[in-house]
């Protein structure tokens, strides 16, 4: 775990210049690999990869596509990036738990890639769509930052608009997903990891231990993707299916901070899943 830091009225490592400096010159690199991922990514000529498993006793083909590579070397990216940012950190101890902590990094590098890939605009449209994405990268990791030790002054603010962050990533991933039209076991499957992965970026700080976290994810996980496969036998537009499994998860993780901080009661059940509801509706109005 992380050793809570002194309680100070200021940002992370105030006082301390060299660290700070440390921490800008990592989210600048970090940002200016994204921008160069950015720029590279229209230059790769991938072969064409085709993988085929036995799933659940159902053969599958997956095939490799560049978009889903370059995807992944922007989550890639954010992942590795996030631990030399986070372990600058005062309250940061050599063997401490940040993984969790480098779960939205990730999931933001590789909706990034994704999105900018999808886009058909001119090509000064695409590359300043690219540095948006970079600087909302960099706003990601030092919101990471902020929110690694509870004592810091604004990590209460950093952890909600993160949270906000995760589900609005989510709901793009979800909506991407759902749009291949894959098989319930490919499209189902991917969505459980990231329902567990947000769910997992959203207990991190109410969970007692690891165990509880995962147990807690993994139950979020496995119900998401239980109603992603549900949701390919509904002839719905890849938007409301995403509308669907975001307000889902919104529900589950409120209830299940609620159940952590022990004030869980109907009164919260109720207002969670009546802003649930709200979401959805919302969701399938604008999208229908």
């Amino acid at each position: 775990m992380i050793r809570p830091a002194e309680p100070t009225p200021n940002a992370p490592g105030a006082g301390n210049g060299e660290r700070l400096l440390s921490v800008a010159s990592q989210v600048s690199l970090l940002a200016g690999s994204l921008m160069a991922l950015v720029a590279i990514s229209p230059l790769l000529q991938l072969p064409k990869a085709i993988i085929s498993l036995r799933f659940l006793g159902t053969p599958l083909s997956l095939e490799a596509t560049q978009q889903a590579v370059v995807a992944l070397l922007g989550g890639l990216l954010g992942w590795v990036g996030a631990r030399e940012v986070l372990i600058e950190h005062p309250a940061y101890e050599p063997g401490a738990r940040i993984y969790t902590h480098r779960v939205l990094p990730a999931l933001a590098g590789a909706a990034a890639l994704t999105l900018w890939q999808r886009q058909n605009f001119s090509l000064e449209a695409r590359f300043a769509l690219g540095a948006c994405l970079a600087l909302s990268f960099c706003l990601v990791l030092l919101s990471q930052y902020i929110a690694l030790d509870e004592h810091t002054s604004g990590a209460s603010w950093a952890r909600s608009a993160m949270h906000a962050l995760a589900l609005l990533i989510a709901y793009y991933l979800w909506a991407v997903i759902y749009e291949t039209r894959a098989r319930s076991s490919v499209t189902a499957t991917t969505s459980a990891v990231l329902g567990l992965l947000v769910a997992m970026d959203a207990l991190q700080y109410d969970a007692r231990d690891e165990e509880t976290l995962w147990l807690f994810s993994a139950v979020a996980g496995l119900i998401i993707g239980e109603c992603a496969w549900a949701l390919n036998y509904w002839q719905a537009t890849a938007p409301q299916a995403a509308a669907v499994l975001t307000s889902g998860t919104y529900a589950m993780i409120a209830v299940a901070k609620c159940r952590l901080r022990r004030s869980l009661n109907s009164a919260a059940v109720l207002e969670h899943v009546a802003l649930a509801v709200i979401m959805l509706l919302a969701g399938m109005v604008a999208f229908a």
